[in-house]
């Protein structure tokens, strides 16, 4: 079955946040850094048809980081930074491993004679302090989220319960609440769809004939409408009331939410500024090197871009 295109992609990203957290674990990470920058920019460039080539040499950085602590052939080979990727692939696939990389060794002892100091700043402490930071960030993110969706839940459930309730509420249980004793004794078992019979209870007694026991029932009749009416009446009160109160107190929690969740984005965004100023400073420490070792010009020239590029990363340390 064939990987997407967006899948391969995830992958990518996934492998590359892992190498990230074990660059900075490692011994040699002063040499291995900058190797691993020039290599993410180049995978960074490649096409849409070279996806699976990319991760599979990705995957092969992982595997040495992983496996001896170091990189290998072919990322410490100059000669494999203008290859194709799918020929360096083919390359690595065919290479004895028991080849021995002169160039890898060499390499190495190129990094290690251009490496510099960023001045105070310590770029593998500020980016650790980056990622700690921005795991709080997002932890506290999902608890916001979650707080949210089950804020939502029971605002949910509360407006089910109450309908429930109303709903198992029969006529008569809740007119126990407002009339006399008797009337309370009459309606506890009775049905709530059955007509009252109140004053053909009360006054059964004093019915000597079917005549006066017809005029209570009119009675009865009168008194079973008012009831009905004032209990729908006390019913869409009391919904009224209850559908207030629980969108008075969802209201206020869901504000309180939003301030934290903004305050939480603003420190996302300023740990992002702090993140991409970090990265500046590996790319101009990258630059630098580069131009060292490959630069052959006059001296003040020279003299004149190192003094830039000092400079800058002075200015990004300024932002850490």
């Amino acid at each position: 079955m064939a990987i997407s295109a967006e899948r391969l992609d995830e992958l990518f990203v996934e492998k590359v946040v892992e190498v990230g957290k074990m660059i900075v674990k490692l011994q040699g990470k002063d040499h291995i850094i900058p190797i691993c920058n020039r290599w993410l920019n180049i995978f960074h460039q490649a096409s849409s048809e070279e996806r699976f080539e990319r991760n599979w040499l990705m995957l092969q950085l992982h595997s040495q980081l992983k496996r001896k602590s170091t990189i290998g052939y072919p990322f410490t080979d100059p000669r494999s930074y203008q290859m194709n990727f799918r020929a360096l692939k083919e390359r690595c696939e065919h290479r004895p491993k028991s080849h021995n990389d002169n160039s890898e060794t060499l390499a190495r002892k190129r990094v290690s004679a251009t490496s510099i100091s960023l001045g105070d700043v310590d770029i593998e402490a500020c980016n650790q302090q980056m990622l700690q930071q921005n795991a709080a960030l997002s932890s506290e993110l999902k608890e916001l989220q979650l707080m949210e969706k089950k804020l939502l839940q029971s605002r949910k459930n509360s407006k089910k319960m109450h309908k429930e309730t109303l709903a198992e509420e029969g006529d008569m249980q809740v007119l126990a609440f407002s009339a006399t004793t008797a009337l309370k004794l009459l309606s506890t078992k009775a049905d709530a769809k059955v007509k009252s019979q109140f004053f053909k209870t009360l006054f059964s007694p004093l019915c000597p004939d079917e005549k006066a026991v017809e005029q209570v029932e009119q009675l009865d009749t009168l008194f079973d409408a008012l009831l009905r009416g004032r209990i729908v009446d006390y019913k869409h009160q009391q919904r009224s009331l209850v559908v207030q109160q629980v969108c008075t107190d969802y209201d206020k929690l869901l504000a309180g939410a939003r301030e934290h969740y903004g305050k939480v984005i603003e420190r996302k965004l300023a740990a992002q500024e702090k993140e991409l100023a970090l990265t500046s400073l590996r790319y101009l420490e990258v630059l630098r090197k580069h131009f060292v070792m490959n630069y052959t010009g006059n001296d003040s020239t020279k003299e004149a871009v190192l003094q830039f590029l000092q400079q800058s990363c002075q200015q990004m340390s300024e932002v850490l």
